[in-house]
């Protein structure tokens, strides 16, 4: 319940949370390591996105879908397959 009342808060860019919610966010992906590993995973693949040249993009893509695979997180592993 309490991660469902977090939602908008985890559809946050990390870089846009306001300061009074930083230390809930903080607590919610430290009582939860599968929700800390999605987290992350949403920040780094929106760099993607951003890239320098074609192989760079390349490999952070790469390096990205290495990472979902071996999360052990399977709604995870499923979106990467996805997405490749």
């Amino acid at each position: 319940q309490y991660v469902k009342r977090a939602r908008w808060m985890l559809l946050r860019n990390p870089a846009n949370v306001p300061s009074d919610q930083a230390p809930k966010l903080a607590e919610l992906l430290e009582a939860n390591q599968a929700l800390m590993t999605v987290y992350v995973m949403k920040a780094s693949l929106k760099e993607l996105w951003q890239p320098t040249n074609p192989w760079h993009w390349r490999a952070a893509w790469r390096n990205w879908q290495a990472m979902a695979m071996s999360s052990a997180i399977e709604p995870l592993i499923r979106f990467a397959r996805k997405l490749a």
